[in-house]
């Protein structure tokens, strides 16, 4: 007849077995980050596995369902079950007496464009919580854009 603690034993042996199947035998080397990444998945291209690698951002993330750097994690996902699908999606900070000190991050890229070399640019910064300043005042904008219609 089994027990709680042989129940706990037995959870926690299969879950070591399973953890050192995916990571390695020797749980020194496991990292947080190689379980849990951020994914932003692109719709509808995620569930095309040739499309998928190229669409999808994915970056190494350190938060879970309970930290202020919030990354819940998925758990029913048997090949990925630690990898996280809802994550802060824009984070901005407003500073409303002095704007100019206002912030962002996007977790994906300045481009939508997927051969864009800036379509994942941002997302590593966005991981490690680093911020963009959002600049508002003509003298603090480095470069201007001007498009002009062409008439045919």
């Amino acid at each position: 007849r089994e027990n709680c603690q042989g129940a706990a034993n037995l959870a926690l042996q299969r879950a070591l077995n399973d953890l050192s199947q995916r990571y390695g035998k020797s749980s020194t080397d496991w990292r947080w980050g190689t379980a849990h990444h951020a994914v932003s998945e692109h719709r509808p291209f995620k569930n095309i596995p040739l499309l998928a690698e190229f669409f999808n951002v994915s970056i190494p993330f350190p938060g879970d369902a309970f930290t202020v750097n919030v990354g819940r994690p998925v758990l029913n996902n048997p090949k990925a079950p630690f990898q996280a699908n809802h994550a802060p999606s824009l984070r901005a900070i407003y500073d409303l007496n002095d704007p100019e000190q206002s912030a962002f991050m996007f977790p994906t890229g300045q481009s939508g464009w997927v051969q864009s070399h800036r379509y994942r640019n941002l997302s590593a910064s966005w991981a490690t919580n680093q911020l963009i300043p959002l600049a508002m005042k003509p003298k603090q904008v480095q470069r201007e854009l001007v498009l002009k219609a062409k008439s045919f």
